[in-house]
């Protein structure tokens, strides 16, 4: 009897410690260069831009937020916009052509949010408005990042489903002076190789409100039909995504191609507690809660190429439905 009891009690232990171990995602570096930016100039968000030498800064005040443009060349600032105080922005990013991209949250629940593009003609600013799908009290933003290699960046936000908030993902892009992908999110169903995507134009009626497609679908995530990332981290080419994605009892880490939505689960150690982040080289690594950085090997997404019958996504196009069940040890 004392013997079955040191079995099941060190059962549980190995629960527990399982259950306990919990991994996250920290921000890529050049998020980090934009914070380290942002808190020496008292800014609520800033853009370190790596392709010339300038800083874009969202400073705040009782006349509202200003976008201001520092120059290190000359070691100059420049105030491009003030913005009235009806709105907290939230986040700052550019693309290559000087473009400003602003993550923009209403301070009235009926209205919408959405992204504000401060477009660069001849060295003027043009201000456009990209609003979501769902009113300010429906959809909370947190957090864009925007890559001026790639054009294409991800939003992160708060969907309100009877009180209950679920965090959702908007990868974007921006072409042909177009803003693409913000009126749709991504979603995982467990064994796919590929993410989804459901537009928020059918969860939402016209004034912002959710319908009876919006419940239907919220209540799969609620359930685990559905997995909706948590966190997300921009890989520093711009081309991928990083995606904590809470199953069950685990918070697995994925990659996505931002191209095709193809997915790779990350392999980590088992009991893993630390953080998951991005290299400058556009590796990944793990560092545990002891400061100690391992890298994380993982395949990779092909380009694919254009052929007679349309685009062959190589790989990328699989299925776990077509693998042996017993090869799937990470979902059991």
């Amino acid at each position: 009897m004392k013997r079955l009891l040191i079995v099941l009690f060190t059962a549980f232990a190995l629960i527990a410690s399982s259950a306990s171990a919990q991994v996250s995602l920290s921000d890529s570096p050049m998020n980090l260069d934009s914070i380290i930016a942002a808190n020496e100039f008292g800014a609520s968000s800033a853009y370190f831009s790596p392709l010339d030498d300038y800083i874009y800064y969202l400073k705040s005040s009782s006349e509202g937020t200003s976008v201001i443009v520092f120059d290190a060349k000359v070691s100059e600032y420049k105030t491009i916009k003030t913005f009235s105080p009806e709105a907290d922005y939230l986040s700052i990013s550019v693309d290559a052509d000087g473009n400003i991209f602003l993550l923009k949250k209403d301070h009235d629940e009926t209205a919408k949010s959405g992204i504000v593009c401060l477009k660069k003609e001849n060295e003027e600013y043009f201000v456009l408005e990209s609003s979501f799908t769902a009113a300010s009290g429906e959809m909370i933003p947190v957090s864009l990042e925007f890559s001026p290699y790639s054009s294409m960046g991800a939003i992160r936000f708060w969907l309100n489903h009877h009180g209950d908030y679920i965090s959702f993902v908007s990868p974007v892009s921006y072409f042909w002076d177009s803003l693409m992908g913000y009126d749709e999110v991504i979603y995982i169903v467990p064994g796919d190789l590929t993410a989804r995507t459901q537009k928020l134009t059918d969860l939402f009626d016209v004034y912002g409100y959710h319908n009876e497609n919006a419940d239907a679908f919220l209540e799969k995530i609620e359930r685990g039909e559905y997995l909706s990332p948590v966190q997300v981290s921009l890989s520093p080419n711009g081309n991928m995504l990083l995606l904590l994605v809470p199953y069950e009892e685990e918070r697995l880490v994925y990659v996505m191609d931002l191209y095709t939505y193809g997915l790779e689960i990350l392999y980590l150690p088992e009991e893993t507690n630390g953080n998951v982040s991005w290299t400058h080289e556009g590796a990944i690594v793990l560092t545990d809660e002891n400061g100690d950085t391992m890298n994380v090997e993982w395949n990779g997404f092909s380009a694919g190429t254009w052929g007679s019958e349309g685009f062959d996504l190589d790989d990328n196009s699989g299925d776990w439905n077509n693998v042996n069940h017993d090869n799937l040890t990470d979902w059991s």
